[in-house]
């Protein structure tokens, strides 16, 4: 179920001499509705949520960023803001026209679907492909001292023991969002995922203790391989 969307003659046109500041923003929005996963995983869209988490934009300024035509950037403003996920937060008069400024609805959205939202993949898959496209694209500028590591280790545990460590996992996660904005620092990303490996690795395997130690440790070329580039 969509928010009601913020009505222009409700917000205020701000003269020049005012800059367009941040609003406060709640933490977190749990995000379920089949109308907001459409809207929150549509690759471009995915890319303006990102860009106006820190400052609002206004669609000109949208499209200028991501090379695409402002109408464009306005559609896609106009589905966000229907799901509830961006919404309307100054507006300023340029050149007669009114520019309209948008922000996110939250500072963290949490994906938790519906059970009834049918038709679209899992959202651990969407968060995957989004984390994908953004390091493609942040690839060819990382240079010496910028961090870049990925693991992918395979371990047999009870699910007990998995337990254990999605907790420790989830507590990460939660440290990292808590981290206080460095007005000087840089926008990084952490992805995190753990998931039952699929059938095809579950038969048993007639392996010794210590050759699963060997072929599980970081520096594998398969489970456990880790890519550093830390200027060393």
């Amino acid at each position: 179920m969509s928010n009601s969307q913020d009505d222009p003659k409700d917000v205020e046109i701000l003269p020049d001499s005012v800059p367009v500041e941040m609003p406060a923003l709640p933490p977190r929005l749990v995000v379920k509705s089949e109308q907001q996963i459409k809207a929150a995983f549509d690759p471009l869209r995915g890319r303006i949520l990102q860009l106006i988490r820190e400052r609002p934009a206004t669609a000109k300024q949208l499209a200028a960023q991501l090379e695409v035509a402002p109408s464009l950037v306005v559609y896609h403003l106009q589905v966000l803001e229907a799901a509830g996920l961006v919404r309307l937060v100054a507006q300023r008069r340029v050149h007669g026209i009114i520019a309209k400024y948008y922000a996110r609805t939250a500072q963290v959205f949490i994906f938790d679907p519906n059970r009834e939202v049918t038709g679209q993949p899992p959202v651990q898959l969407l968060l995957l492909n989004q984390a994908r496209d953004e390091l493609l694209e942040a690839l060819p500028r990382l240079g010496p001292g910028d961090a870049l590591s990925a693991w992918c280790p395979h371990v047999r545990l009870s699910r007990e023991r998995m337990g254990v460590y999605e907790e420790r996992l989830n507590t990460l996660v939660q440290d990292f969002l808590a981290e206080p904005p460095d007005p000087n620092g840089q926008m990084h990303v952490l992805f995190a995922l753990a998931f039952l490996a699929p059938s095809s690795l579950q038969q048993p395997q007639a392996i010794s203790t210590e050759h699963n130690r060997r072929s599980d440790g970081r520096g594998s070329s398969t489970d456990g391989a880790e890519s550093d580039n830390d200027g060393e």
